[in-house]
């Protein structure tokens, strides 16, 4: 699971964004991180 875009993502996002609060940013790396193991599951599947 490569977390250095998930990590880059939060980066960018406090970069455009610096009153984003942190809850913001956690969430935001959750959401990059299930939607890259959806990825992974629809391309073990096929």
């Amino acid at each position: 699971m490569p977390w250095s875009s998930a990590k880059f993502f939060i980066r960018a996002m406090r970069i455009t964004n610096m009153s984003s609060e942190d809850k913001d940013a956690k969430l935001a790396a959750k959401r990059v991180r299930d939607e890259h193991l959806l990825n992974e599951a629809a391309l073990l599947s096929l």
